[in-house]
């Protein structure tokens, strides 16, 4: 029954193998069961309830025995921290598998800690700054009396913002207090660090790193390790929608108990790529928690009431055009030629590819904010992979007579020899010196010196991409003037949270391109992961 799954396309051969390598000498039901749980991690769930189980063995055409009983060898009931079974299921009726199990109760297990205890450094009076409006300012006495806050909300509300004024409030009480700003990408550091770097005085005893470089990860082998303890006296965490369970739980665990932890965000947008939504589920849990709503910028009203009427699933409001959004009537369907001229016929003036003298790297890193192409799936012929491709060739053959003809990049490999993140923009530079000899190189901001640049010899570079189009997921944490959002068929397995986040990249002015039917299909789902967190945190651990 399993291998006529897999050919209907309900499992994968990695949810057959899985089962099978976990038991060897297993009945179909266990068998079954694995696979199932297999799937649904796959998807980024933690977990599985009982109803939801019985519906997707259905589906499978079978009836598999959901007695816990039959099920004994492989599934543990209760609560056990380390189940010695390869499934357990909890109180609830949650099924998980062993290691996810374990993850959750150890996040739990930690912010109920990190709840239980008072911050360390005893901090005077708030002086509440008179610049903040009274969210913002919630924000702040949250954080000066609770060691774990959360501080959400949308682009353009001021969340940078007033993280900059908590840091500055807690160095003008302890001149000398240790700060630590993160986040899950090298992108986001550097932004909210070199926000914080102009509005502190130089001497502010401040460091800024991605989790990986704070929690010393250089291999998958590290997580499986006891993390060292991070020692600070406030900790600020942008973009934590990005981390996955695995890096939460791991992060949690260095935390010492008494630090200030500020975990900041955007719930509505995309979870992270591999398992959880673990800062969405702490949004629901009754947490110190301040959201800002309020748009601190006239100039993309329209664009936030249209990510509104996203969050809700109002499609008319969705589809409507305004002055600063416009729909545009492409078919994202069947043959791609027409869709491509039509994309060439926008963009082509968009991206400068060929220059005769060495481009400017001032003009250059400048076009990186004003314009950028997203595309909601990466796989197909309206994808990124095939967009790139495409416009790479077509750009480049213009310019083929040019001197110097230029490329944006992007960094798909953290390189510590080079200081390149994953995710972090620039541009491949080419001079054509002769018919056979090539004079190559890299430009980069300087994270280090604001306004500076980088050039790094094109032999150097960590593994790139080419990035004329960018995955809604890579853009997140970034923000551009005017952005134009492919969204094909099969964006809508990535539910409205694909599009919240595509829509929220725009400053000015947003173009999409698709169906009302694709769009419709995506407001109808979404993409956050099934968890016991927000219950066991109510409830305490089991």
């Amino acid at each position: 029954m399993l291998s006529t799954c897999v050919e209907k396309g309900l499992l994968v051969p990695l949810d057959l193998y899985f089962a099978r390598r976990m038991l060897k000498q297993g009945s179909e039901a266990q068998h079954a069961l694995l696979a199932v749980l297999m799937a649904c991690a796959r998807q980024g769930h933690l977990c599985l309830p009982l109803d939801t189980l019985e519906e997707l063995l259905s589906a499978m055409n079978g009836s598999i025995e959901c007695d816990l009983s039959a099920l004994a060898k492989l599934v543990r009931q209760g609560a056990d921290p380390l189940p010695e079974t390869p499934v357990l299921v909890e109180q609830s009726g949650c099924f998980y598998l062993q290691r996810f199990w374990q993850i959750e109760t150890q996040i739990v297990e930690r912010i109920q800690k990190l709840l239980q205890t008072s911050p360390k450094l005893t901090l005077p009076a708030l002086q509440m700054p008179g610049s903040l409006n009274s969210a913002q300012q919630n924000a702040l006495a949250q954080a000066w009396t609770h060691a774990l806050s959360l501080l959400c909300g949308g682009p353009g509300t001021g969340k940078t913002y007033t993280a900059a004024a908590l840091v500055k409030a807690v160095l003008d009480s302890h001149s000398q207090a240790r700060i630590i700003v993160a986040a899950p990408t090298g992108k986001a550091v550097a932004q909210i660090e070199a926000y914080l770097k102009r509005v502190l005085p130089a001497e502010a005893n401040l460091r800024a790193a991605t989790l990986h470089a704070l929690l010393e990860l250089k291999g998958e082998d590290d997580m499986e390790r006891e993390p060292k303890p991070i020692f600070a006296d406030l900790i600020l965490v942008d973009e934590s929608s990005m981390i996955d369970a695995e890096l939460f739980t791991h992060f949690l665990q260095a935390v010492v108990p008494g630090t200030r932890l500020v975990l900041i965000g955007d719930p509505d947008q995309l979870p992270p790529i591999e398992m959880g939504s673990v800062f969405g589920d702490l949004t629901h849990a009754n947490l110190p928690m301040t959201e800002l709503a309020e748009s601190l910028r006239s100039d993309r009203l329209e664009i936030h009431a249209m990510a509104a009427a996203i969050r809700t699933g109002q499609l008319a409001d969705v589809l409507t055009s305004s002055k600063h959004v416009q729909w545009l009537d492409w078919s994202l369907e069947g043959r791609p030629a027409k869709f491509y001229a039509q994309l060439l016929s926008v963009v082509q003036d968009r991206f400068t590819s060929g220059f005769d003298q060495e481009p400017q790297p001032y003009l250059l890193m400048c076009s990186l904010d004003h314009f950028r192409l997203l595309s909601c799936m990466r796989r197909g012929p309206y994808g990124v992979d095939a967009v790139n491709t495409y416009l790479m060739q077509k750009l480049l053959e213009a310019c083929a007579q040019s001197p110097w003809w230029v490329a944006p990049i992007l960094i798909t490999r953290n390189h510590r020899e080079t200081d390149l993140f994953n995710g972090e923009s620039g541009f491949l530079i080419r001079k054509q010196t002769s018919s056979t000899r090539f004079e190559d190189y890299a430009l980069f901001a300087d994270r280090k010196e604001p306004g500076a640049y980088r050039k790094i010899p094109a032999g150097a570079l960590p593994a790139f991409e080419y990035s004329y189009c960018l995955s809604v997921h890579k853009s997140q944490g970034s923000e551009y003037d005017d952005v134009l959002v492919l969204v094909p068929p099969g964006t809508e397995v990535f539910g409205r949270e694909v599009l919240y986040t595509a829509v929220t990249r725009a400053r000015k002015a947003l173009l999409m391109a698709g169906s009302s039917k694709t769009v419709e299909r995506t407001l109808q789902h979404t993409s956050q992961r099934r968890s016991r967190i927000v219950e066991r945190l109510k409830n305490g651990v089991d």
